[in-house]
C-alpha cells in the first residue's frame, strides 16, 4: 500500500500525496517508513539572503490556523544573539555540546509531533533555520481560540523545542531558569515547490554564509 505522505504543492497548496521523498528530511515518514537521512544537505550553490523569502516575518499572521498542512520555514535565535551552539570553522558549523542538544532537540521533534516531517535544517551558532511540514490536519480551531497554544500547531512545536533545550542547556551549566531563547521567533509560510526549494538552498549554505548573516553579532 503506497504510503500517503509524500509531499507536493498542487496549485500552489503543499498537499500529502504518497511517499516521503524528501532529500535530508529527518524522522522518516509518519507511515512508517525507514528514516532518510538526518541532516542531509542537497544544494551546493551559494545563495544570497532574500528578505523576501527568508525569515523577517515576525508577527503571526491574524486569524492564520497554523495547526494546517503545509510547509513553514522557520528561524530560532538565542537570547541576545549569544553564540553558544558552537562556531564556524571554514564554512561549516561545528558544534559544541550546547549545539548537539538543539541539534538531538530539534530532530527528535517528530516523535513528539508524528504529524509532520522536518526537512533541511541547520544549527549556527546563535539560531537554528528548519523547514517543518505538517502532513495532517489535527483538527479545526474555532477563531475564539487563536492566539492560543494549540496541540499540533507550530507555535506548539517551537514552545516544544525551546523548553527542552532550555531546560538541557540549563541543567548542563547549572543555570536553572535562565533564558536561553529570545521571546519570539521568525516564521514564513512556504507557498510553492520553487519557494520550498530556495529555502533549502538558503539552510544548506547559511555556514557558508556566516559572515554576511544578519545574525551574526559581528555584523
Amino acid at each position: 500500500m503506497p504510503c500517503p505522505y509524500e509531499i507536493a504543492f498542487t496549485e500552489g497548496v503543499i498537499r500529502p500525496v504518497c511517499r516521503a521523498l524528501i532529500i535530508g528530511a529527518n524522522g522518516g515518514c509518519p507511515c512508517g517508513d525507514s528514516p532518510l537521512q538526518a541532516g542531509g544537505t542537497i544544494y551546493n550553490t551559494t545563495m544570497k539572503y532574500n528578505p523576501d523569502i527568508h525569515h523577517r516575518c515576525s508577527i503571526r499572521l491574524p486569524g492564520y490556523d497554523y495547526s494546517c498542512v503545509g510547509a513553514y520555514f522557520v528561524t530560532i535565535c538565542t537570547n541576545g544573539r549569544e553564540c553558544i551552539f558552537g562556531e564556524i570553522h571554514d564554512g561549516r558549523m561545528v558544534l559544541n555540546e550546547f549545539g548537539k542538544i538543539a541539534q538531538n532537540c530539534w530532530t527528535e521533534l517528530h516523535e513528539h509531533f508524528p504529524h509532520i516531517l522536518l526537512d533541511a535544517f541547520v544549527v549556527m551558532p546563535n539560531h537554528i533555520h528548519g523547514i517543518i511540514i505538517i502532513v495532517r490536519a489535527r483538527h479545526a480551531v474555532p477563531f475564539r481560540q487563536f492566539g492560543k497554544p494549540t496541540s499540533g500547531s507550530l507555535p506548539t512545536m517551537v514552545r516544544s523545542l525551546k523548553s527542552a533545550v532550555t531546560k538541557q542547556i540549563n541543567e548542563q551549566r547549572s543555570t536553572i531558569g535562565a533564558s536561553v531563547w529570545q521571546r519570539n521567533y521568525y516564521e514564513h509560510i512556504i507557498q510553492n515547490e520553487i519557494e520550498l526549494n530556495k529555502i533549502r538552498e538558503y539552510i544548506t549554505n547559511n555556514p557558508i554564509n556566516w559572515e554576511e548573516d544578519v545574525e551574526n553579532p559581528a555584523m
